[in-house]
């Protein structure tokens, strides 16, 4: 026999350390970006300041685009290491950290326990995971729900007493629900047909585990649904029309929708895979080389073969598709990936790309974190803390901040008060609610005498100004990445200066 990839005894705990140092590397190093994490992050600090938990509100307008677990978990970094990116991306950072280990778990069950480390290894160094992590999105907590739903079912399955692994796998569900809605619905189907190919369904109905996880299930993920429909009207209505069927059936959220759009699933798999990807492609020795009845055959083949094909089929008939909602199927291909790592070992069939398989992994873990740290230095239209850096000349300002792009209301994050959007787009993102269309925006100029001022793009700045003429005091300010700030004063204001002057507000 071979000897161990990694002595066995200190190998778990060097595991949890490199996860751990990985995930919270850099975490909190560059800035803001556009527009989820500025949504996520000025939602949860609005709860921080207003102590209102439960109804989230972006600005001035109640915001259901997702369900509380992202900004609850941003608010408890918050309170931890401070309102910045180090505390707002720590839940984040420690998702990935548990999910690596549930990999491991999960592989040691299937496999043993060197596969089980190579399997977390593996996920560990996955490049879309390991990214992911660093950017705020509900999409790496429910990953980490996915992998204890489907590690602690597995479990529930080969023990004799299963009550415990049910009931937790029944807890993960619940928390998937508070992070994404019935998402992990999508994921937990390839269980039901699991226990049906196993034919372990009468069992599995016989077994208190089962009620007590549905119990779990249903008090965890929807009691914060429950306590929203009775207190927010239509609520419910918004989320099962715009969220739920809208997302599967609609092209309203104009996200490679279309026969064609499921096509960007294969390359973010290939490409979020990476280094291990080409592995998965060689010959007779990747995954592609096994046969069909090896996976009908082998029942640990067959489970994790459903997990990929039953939420990737559903994923690619929906209609609103984006790169990060595959995300949970890099546990599978990361536990196959172990298993053909240990068994390449074993055999000595290691192929010449990965002889010397030490500094690459070394190598790629430092690529990693490279460019993870240089996220921070590289100038990008999407870091609202440098747009928010270059608005902000004069703090005590008490002018109102008006945004014209829907994508750029994370500033609230930054601002530290509510601002006001104004809404050009035809087509309009289907918020709760939406903001103020133009003319509307524009009449409030009169309110309060208050002067106003909107960030626009260039390119509808002859537009705007246009629009503008008739109130009298317009300056303009350049900003970077073709944006601009047009500042206004009201004609009843006292410091009016002659209509058509252009300067830099003071």
């Amino acid at each position: 026999m071979s000897p161990p990839l990694i002595p066995r005894r200190p190998r778990w705990a060097l595991l949890a350390f490199l996860a751990l140092g990985l995930a919270l590397a850099f975490q909190g190093s560059r800035g803001i970006w556009r527009p989820d994490e500025g949504y996520y992050l000025t939602v949860a600090s609005q709860m921080a300041r207003t102590g209102d938990w439960l109804v989230p509100r972006l600005n001035v307008n109640i915001f259901l685009e997702k369900p509380p677990l992202t900004y609850w978990g941003a608010l408890v970094g918050f309170k931890l290491l401070g309102v910045n990116g180090w505390g707002g991306r720590l839940f984040n950072g420690l998702c990935f950290f548990l999910t690596v280990l549930l990999v491991a778990l999960l592989g040691r069950r299937l496999w043993g326990r060197r596969v089980g480390f190579t399997a977390g290894a593996v996920y560990l160094t996955l490049s879309l995971p390991f990214f992911a992590s660093n950017i705020i999105t509900p999409d790496t907590p429910l990953t980490l729900c996915v992998a204890a739903m489907w590690a602690f079912f597995y479990i529930g399955l080969r023990d004799k007493d299963r009550t415990w692994a049910l009931a937790l796998s029944g807890a993960a569900v619940g928390f998937g629900i508070l992070a994404k809605g019935p998402a992990i619905l999508i994921f937990g189907a390839p269980l039901v047909l699991y226990l049906f190919r196993r034919g372990q369904v009468i069992r599995t109905l016989k077994s208190p585990g089962l009620y007590l996880g549905a119990s779990l299930a249903l008090g965890i993920g929807g009691s914060w649904y429950g306590w929203l429909g009775t207190h927010v009207p239509g609520s419910w209505d918004y989320i099962l029309k715009d969220q739920v069927t809208g997302r599967l059936l609609t092209a309203q959220y104009r996200r490679n929708p279309g026969w064609f759009g499921w096509t960007i699933y294969p390359a973010v798999l290939l490409a979020g895979g990476l280094p291990w990807s080409p592995a998965w492609l060689w010959g007779r020795q990747g995954l592609k080389g096994l046969p069909v009845r090896a996976w009908r055959r082998n029942p640990r083949l067959w489970f994790l073969a459903l997990l990929i094909l039953v939420p990737l089929t559903v994923l690619c008939l929906a209609q609103s598709r984006l790169p990060l909602y595959v995300l949970p199927l890099f546990i599978p291909l990361a536990l196959l990936s172990g298993r053909q790592m240990v068994g390449w070992h074993r055999m000595g069939l290691f192929p010449k790309l990965f002889l010397n398989w030490k500094p690459i992994l070394g190598g790629w873990v430092v690529f990693l974190l490279v460019l993870k740290l240089g996220a921070a230095w590289v100038p990008t239209a999407q870091d609202l803390r440098s747009l928010w850096g270059e608005i902000n000349e004069n703090p005590e300002s008490t002018r109102t901040l008006v945004l014209t792009d829907q994508r750029d209301e994370g500033l609230g994050y930054y601002v530290k008060r509510e601002l006001e959007t104004v809404m050009f787009d035809t087509i309009p993102y289907p918020t709760f609610q939406p903001p103020d269309f133009q003319d509307l925006g524009l009449a409030k100029l009169f309110v309060g005498g208050n002067p106003r001022s909107y960030l626009i793009s260039k390119d509808r700045l002859p537009y705007f100004l246009a629009l503008l003429s008739r109130y009298g005091v317009v300056w303009t300010r350049d900003l970077s990445f073709n944006r601009c700030l047009v500042t206004c004063t009201p004609p009843n204001n006292s410091d009016r200066a002659p209509a058509g002057r252009t300067e830099n507000p003071k």
